[in-house]
């Protein structure tokens, strides 16, 4: 009987001891368990705080045409509209020139079309008054002109008006239309052989703008000073390379 009381009472204080044992277990298990959720926590959080490494130096991404260049919203004083063919860089050229050169606002569109009706079948010029007329239907599409905005349409095919008093023309306007052709067909010649440097003609193209420009916007009349680029007659390249750049 004694036996058996102290095998009872071992029995019994191995089953407490087990108790114990695994009541420690559990508390040591809740408070690992509580310290991972709290680095876990920790490190999501700095995570979202902080960039990555590799992301640091990333430039935001770009949105195209978020908004319209500031000088699409500039009221325009002159219009250069090409023809088609006209050579690009001319336009820029020009436009650039126009722009540096005094306080006016200058915007180019893209090429407009042309039809066989505006050139003479015999010889193929563009016939100006024609091509004039025909080309104003196009102004309504030209935004943001000023009301005396002035149109210079720029074209690579020889010219000539429709009576022919002239065996060619540098140029035409209209001063009721604001509206003026320019060729560079005859700008291209020199002295010597058919085609004049790039350089030339641009400089060319810059001084008959600014005759068509100062007529049309400025109110300008021809004069005879030779360093006027208003400067009158203008009967060929020589008196064209001959006069200045200035009103």
């Amino acid at each position: 009987m004694l036996v058996t009381n102290r095998a009872f009472s071992s029995l019994r204080e191995g089953t407490i001891r087990a108790k114990h044992t695994h009541g420690s277990l559990l508390t040591l298990g809740k408070k690992i368990m509580k310290y991972l959720i709290v680095v876990i926590f920790s490190l999501l959080i700095s995570g979202c705080q902080s960039p990555s490494p590799n992301a640091v130096n990333t430039p935001p991404p770009i949105v195209e045409n978020s908004s319209p260049a500031p000088d699409y919203d500039k009221p325009v004083d002159v219009w250069l509209v090409p023809v088609l063919g006209f050579p690009d860089s001319y336009t820029k050229d020009l436009v650039a020139r126009l722009i540096e050169d005094g306080s006016i606002h200058v915007r180019s569109s893209v090429d407009v079309g042309i039809s066989d009706s505006l050139f003479f079948p015999d010889n193929k010029q563009m016939i100006s008054e024609k091509a004039l007329m025909e080309f104003s239907r196009i102004l309504p599409s030209l935004s943001n002109a000023k009301p005396n905005a002035v149109y210079i349409f720029l074209t690579a095919y020889d010219l000539n008006g429709e009576d022919r008093r002239f065996r060619f023309l540098f140029a035409q306007n209209n001063p009721k239309s604001r509206m003026a052709i320019i060729s560079i067909s005859r700008l291209r010649f020199n002295q010597d052989g058919p085609s004049e440097a790039p350089s030339i003609t641009k400089l060319r193209l810059f001084k008959m703008a600014k005759r068509q420009i100062g007529e049309l916007y400025y109110g300008y009349s021809r004069n005879t000073d030779p360093n006027s680029v208003m400067y009158s007659p203008l009967m060929g390249l020589d008196e064209l390379d001959m006069i200045g750049t200035k009103y």
